[in-house]
């Protein structure tokens, strides 16, 4: 059972009822449990059968390992029961990690919004991954203080450094987006844009989720390019003049913090975005726009920037990358296993 399944793993068992246990990297293993009905991560949480067949092949796997007072992380309500039963039975400590104000996707269950407050309760620490949805869960959560973390979103900033050396010699302007084309993408404002500079080239990268979406296939200029494999994205990148982040102002957006932003950067690429909340801490490398001739301006504005500016966005996506961030989740775990399940002090990363 994969809650993501063909979004993230190679190599499903889709018609095997037997646990298998796939070899990611060393100490990083992917477990395929079978149910009878796959389940859609964000329509429904999992039936008491259902929770009894994961917490049963993960007992399994830690008893085989001889695993004892494991740190439990979940990335979704979907997972408290059975999170829950593994930390009643092997000790340890749990961790919510909360990276989406998940009551603002228009398909998401409300139960499983609902368990969310459960899993603030029982988490021995609470990850958040911008400031705004930390603040936000705290105003509502009072049992949140003490043990709410910030460890923001990063980039493999080494796949993306090259970018510049690549960048072509053409001619044109061409702007780029990646990422998930859903409701709350600002369609009008790039549309406007699009028919305001035809010659403009915007080449928008990502899954079409909204019908919406559909409304910038009019004109010739924008390029609905649909999914790429991830390696593939610095190439894209090199044949880009600016990058966009066209979001429409929603508390889903104030939320979040996107890891498009740190990729942008770590290319060197313009960035032109909606003023959302943790793109302040870059005011002096990002442009944001509340406007239609606010964006266009901003775009104009990139076409002949001092190159001095590629390397100070280079130079600040340097110190958020990834294992930055790991290592600052990693210092945490001395205390939360002296603490065995209790919540440990509230920190600031």
């Amino acid at each position: 059972m994969n809650p993501h399944l063909g979004l993230e793993f190679p190599e499903p068992f889709l018609l095997s009822p037997r646990l298998r246990v796939h070899s990611l990297a060393d100490r990083i293993a992917e477990v395929h449990i079978h149910v009878p009905r796959e389940p859609v991560y964000h329509h429904r949480l999992l039936t008491a059968d259902e929770q009894n067949r994961v917490w049963s092949a993960l007992r399994r796997i830690l008893d085989a390992y001889g695993v004892s007072k494991p740190v439990i992380v979940t990335s979704l309500p979907t997972w408290t029961d059975a999170a829950l039963k593994l930390r009643s039975h092997y000790g340890g400590s749990l961790i919510y990690d909360c990276h989406d104000l998940i009551e603002g996707f228009d398909n998401m269950s409300a139960d499983i919004v609902q368990v969310e407050e459960k899993l603030f309760e029982a988490s021995s620490l609470v990850l958040f991954s911008s400031e705004w949805l930390a603040e936000h869960k705290a105003l509502r959560h009072p049992q949140l203080t003490g043990k709410s973390v910030l460890i923001r979103n990063g980039v493999e900033f080494e796949r993306f450094e090259s970018v510049e050396t690549r960048r072509h010699g053409g001619v044109g302007f061409t702007v780029i987006y990646a990422g998930s084309l859903n409701f709350w993408f600002d369609v009008q404002t790039v549309l406007r844009a699009a028919e305001a500079r035809p010659d403009w080239q915007f080449a928008l990268i990502g899954r079409i989720e909204s019908p919406r979406i559909g409304l910038l296939r009019q004109p010739k200029n924008v390029r609905l390019v649909g999914e790429v494999p991830y390696s593939e994205l610095p190439d894209w990148f090199s044949r880009a003049d600016a990058a966009i982040i066209p979001f429409l102002d929603l508390p889903l957006t104030r939320a979040t913090d996107p890891i498009k932003l740190y990729e942008y950067l770590a290319s060197g690429l313009p960035v032109v975005s909606s003023p959302l909340p943790e793109l302040r801490r870059f005011s002096h490398l990002v442009s944001t726009y509340t406007t239609v001739q606010e964006f266009v301006s901003a775009l104009e504005n990139a076409r002949n920037e001092d190159p001095e500016r590629r390397r100070l966005r280079k130079d600040a996506a340097r110190a958020e990358s990834w294992a930055s961030r790991c290592s600052a989740f990693e210092s945490m775990f001395p205390a939360l296993l002296a603490a065995n399940g209790t919540a440990i002090p509230r920190q600031t990363q």
